[in-house]
């Protein structure tokens, strides 16, 4: 047994940070967190803290033991100083397989997706979260190869006739304040003026003209159709001229 699970509790604050250390337990060694809030409160002198080692074993063991007790915890909870994207670190592949074995059968367990799907509201419910992630993305460039990517993966997406009614449902009857009235009119006003190619149509870009017009507009089927009726009318008339 030369590895061990291992878990920081800040006691002051109620907070837990859960890892694993190949090492002796005497060796200085603190733990891996990239939680920049883990370190400066480690490093506050008005927070008390207690490590616990919760199991013994060899580094394999420890590491999978490590990662199934992080999928029992709730680590988007502020209560948890965890990282999850530090998980994969330094896994060998027998661990790495046993994982992903793992995650595949887990994420066909319905109790487990509606854990996910409650964490998930749960979060987006809170605004400061929202508020968190609407600034990270505002002003974000994305280049025009994410966004081909992004339109190629859309068009694979298969919407089934049960998900646009679950869709539906949950909009019907909503209510909008004033507030997010104002915020959607005020979007609309900035939106730039655009002409369509095949139409000629003036309007705001805005998800009507993208779904109407440019490439989805009706008149380059109707295009389509005229050049494919001149070629056949051309066709017909050569022969009849006994020219081909």
């Amino acid at each position: 047994m030369d590895s061990f699970v291992y878990r920081w509790t800040n006691i002051t604050l109620n907070k837990t940070y859960t890892g694993w250390h190949k090492g002796t337990e005497d060796d200085g060694y603190v733990c891996s967190s990239a939680s920049e809030q883990f370190w400066n409160d480690y490093n506050n002198p008005a927070y008390a803290w207690q490590r616990e080692i919760l199991v013994r074993g060899t580094m394999p063991d420890c590491q999978l033991f490590e990662s199934q007790l992080l999928d029992s915890m709730d680590i988007t909870s502020d209560n948890v100083y965890n990282n999850r994207n530090n998980i994969m670190f330094n896994l060998n592949d027998e661990v790495r397989a046993k994982l992903s074995k793992a995650a595949i059968k887990r994420s066909q367990d319905p109790t487990y997706i509606k854990k996910l799907s409650d964490a998930s509201k749960k979060q987006w419910a809170n605004p400061e979260h929202r508020k968190r992630i609407s600034e990270a993305n505002s002003g974000k460039i994305v280049s025009e190869e994410t966004k081909n990517k992004i339109r190629e993966a859309r068009k694979l997406q298969v919407i089934t006739p049960e998900s646009r009614a679950k869709a539906a449902e949950k909009l019907r009857g909503r209510k909008y304040s004033q507030e997010h009235k104002d915020k959607l009119s005020a979007a609309r006003l900035r939106a730039p003026v655009a002409i369509c190619p095949h139409c000629g149509l003036v309007g705001k870009v805005g998800s009507s003209m993208k779904r109407w017009h440019f490439d989805n507009c009706i008149k380059i089927e109707q295009e389509t159709f005229d050049d494919a009726t001149h070629s056949i009318s051309a066709t017909q008339i050569r022969r009849e001229m006994g020219l081909g």
